[in-house]
Order: structure tokens, then C-alpha cells, then sequence
């Protein structure tokens, strides 16, 4: 099992795409990429390995992949909104209004993402 809540096939693509986003010069432009990639795969397996417990990790992971790997972002906010239900309580709310808060956010974030990967 891989550590973190991304593949590995997710954090190379998420690289790519902020290396690409990154208009780096000259010799800088060799490492930013690397650089990205080793950053952001020691947060996730640091950070996202030691917080985020099974099965909202695994479920995150198969979110990830659907939306950035298979561009399903249907799917993807389905299978969002379902970690939503199960894991999230927002104080305050009831869940009719937490969920459109979720979905709200989702479709945002989802658009930039399918966006960024076109």
C-alpha cells in the first residue's frame, strides 16, 4: 500500500503541472520541477500518511485518482460527496446545507483541477 492519500501516478502529474505552471529560467528550471515533486511527495506521505487514517485515506485515494487520473469528475463529486457524509460535521448546519456547502466547494476545486490537467 502506498503511503500518503496520492499515487504515485498522481504526484508525477501534479508535478508536471507546476512545473509547467512555474515559468522557471535557465539553470533554475532543471530543479523546479524535482523540486516540486519531492515537496509535495513528503507532504503527503508525512503529513497525509500520519493524519489521515483508513479508510477515509483509501477513499480519498480512489477520489484522486478518478478525477485527476480517469478526468471522471462526476464520479469523482459522488464519490466526494460520500467521504463527505460519512467523515464531515460542520458545527452548526444541518447536513442538507453542509452538503451543498461540499458541493459548492467541490465544484470549484474540480473545475480548476480538470482545468490544469485539460
Amino acid at each position: 500500500m502506498e503511503k500518503g492519500v496520492l499515487t504515485k501516478a498522481v504526484e508525477k502529474l501534479l508535478q508536471g503541472f507546476a512545473d509547467d505552471a512555474i515559468d522557471a529560467k535557465g539553470f533554475v528550471e532543471m530543479f523546479d520541477g524535482p523540486a516540486i515533486g519531492a515537496g509535495l511527495s513528503v507532504l503527503d506521505n508525512n503529513f497525509a500518511e500520519k493524519y489521515v487514517k483508513e479508510p477515509l485515506k483509501t477513499e480519498i485515494r480512489d477520489m484522486v485518482d478518478k478525477l485527476v487520473i480517469e478526468k471522471d469528475a462526476i464520479v469523482a463529486a459522488q464519490m466526494a460527496t460520500e467521504i463527505q457524509q460519512k467523515y464531515l460535521n460542520i458545527p452548526g448546519f444541518d447536513d442538507d446545507v453542509e452538503k451543498k456547502i461540499v458541493n459548492g466547494m467541490l465544484d470549484i476545486a474540480f473545475g480548476f483541477i480538470l482545468k490544469a490537467i485539460g
